[in-house]
């Protein structure tokens, strides 16, 4: 599981380099993988500090107990929607500007048409 979320931070950091355009959705998603991150250290760090005790002690404190191990499944499944949330946001917001930047592209194309036309004319 911890891989797969690696990879999966991976790829979303692969399809949205930083970029200043995307403003707070860019922010947003940078921000996600870092919690996804924190959240695999902090659970291989308790698990270490677990695997470090003697065997009487590991069994007493039970870290692996099935509502400790459900416990960071959701906060998984909570920080991994919230990182698939924030890159369809940036999916949107890259859309957005492309139209923006096609709209201004025809607006030109139609003003050198213009220009053309009033010289013809003109002649």
């Amino acid at each position: 599981m911890v891989l797969y979320i690696i990879n999966r931070c991976k790829v979303y950091e692969l399809l949205y380099p930083r970029d200043p355009k995307l403003g707070k959705a860019g922010q947003n998603l940078e921000a996600a993988p870092i919690d996804l991150y924190t959240l695999i250290l902090q659970f291989l760090s308790a698990a270490i500090r677990i695997c470090e005790q003697n065997t009487a002690t590991r069994a007493i404190k039970a870290f692996w107990s099935p509502d400790c191990i459900a416990d960071f499944d959701r906060s998984f499944q909570r920080l991994t929607e919230r990182a698939e949330i924030e890159a369809q946001n940036c999916g949107r917001s890259y859309s957005m500007i492309e139209r923006t930047e096609q709209r201004k592209a025809l607006e030109k194309l139609l003003d050198e048409i213009t220009k053309i036309r009033n010289r013809r004319a003109n002649s």
